[in-house]
């Protein structure tokens, strides 16, 4: 009997959740061509076909959608052992996922604060864009940009869903009103449709102000180095701006804020939510969140929304 193929179902598993082999490699930090070798290895293991190859993508046999299904299972509950262990070995330590941005602008310049408070509580910030999975990871407590609705999840607002204008001292002195924006780069995240927003609020006319022009930049922190470079003017939120703004380096030169349908939110398992082990740390975000919005505000460093 064969040894179980444990790498090639790993593959097929990513497979069969994303019926896209790139997409499949890019979870798993592979290449196309080593996910594409890994299921047809397993298939001529099974001496079945698993997928059917199509134009726009992959589609299950009926033996893959079976397979598929015990796999899942399978390896949920490998990683749930895994992440279970974890914990076990490290009873002092609590892992905080966020995504690249709140970390660094945000979460690591206070995490010496807390350390000091809490010397018997280590902290470990793991980042990444992609949404860790609770159950099956050794995650206790997140900060996730979303609609706050994931299924098994307490979610909580810690940031607004509010941005505002963004730039240098410099730009600041050539805007006025919102049609000024016109003679300045505009600058994106990966929602553009933002600043469309902004300037429907701002009664700004569509033919004064092209909301589709501009750079665009997937990762926030790195959409706020350009503006701090003067590349243009940025909308941000408090979460993000927060320290450039006190410091003066960033100024909100239009005072109007426009409500996103995404915000940033408090996580950990609905099970887990008055567990004494997480406490300190979820208080501490939530008393961190309240004083930056409130110095902020005092200071009228950003509008009042």
């Amino acid at each position: 009997m064969s040894r179980l193929p444990l790498s090639a179902l790993r593959a097929f598993d990513a497979a069969a959740r994303r019926l896209n082999l790139s997409q499949a490699a890019e979870e798993l930090h592979v290449t196309h061509a080593a996910v594409s070798r890994q299921i047809k290895l397993l298939e001529e293991q099974a001496g079945k076909r698993l997928f059917e190859r199509h134009a726009r993508g992959l589609r299950l046999t009926p033996e893959g959608l079976r397979l598929a299904a015990g796999v899942r299972e399978g390896l949920s509950r490998l990683e749930a052992a895994w992440a279970e262990l974890r914990r076990l070995a490290e009873p002092d330590v609590l892992t905080l996922t966020t995504v690249p941005s709140i970390a660094a602008r945000w979460l690591v310049p206070r995490l010496a604060q807390f350390q000091a408070r809490h010397p018997e509580r280590d902290i470990r910030i793991s980042t990444s864009v992609r949404l860790a999975d609770f159950e099956r990871e050794a995650v206790d407590i997140g900060i996730r940009y979303g609609a706050g609705r994931w299924p098994g999840l307490h979610a909580e607002r810690l940031f607004g869903a509010a941005v505002f204008p963004v730039c240098t001292p410099e730009l600041a002195e050539r805007l006025q009103t919102p049609a000024d924006l016109a003679g300045l780069p505009l600058l994106h995240d990966d929602d553009r449709s933002a600043w469309a927003r902004w300037l429907k609020a701002a009664g700004a006319e569509a033919e004064a102000v092209d909301a589709r022009r501009g750079a665009v930049f997937e990762d926030r922190n790195v959409l706020l180095q350009a503006a701090l470079a003067g590349q243009g003017v940025a909308l941000l939120s408090e979460a993000i701006a927060w320290a450039e703004l006190l410091g003066g380096r960033l100024i909100c030169p239009l005072p109007l804020a426009v409500e996103l349908d995404w915000a940033f939110y408090l996580v950990c398992a609905a099970g887990r939510v008055a567990d004494p082990a997480l406490a300190p740390v979820l208080d501490w975000l939530r008393a961190e969140a309240a004083a930056t919005r409130r110095e902020l505000a005092e200071r009228e460093l950003m509008p009042a929304f």
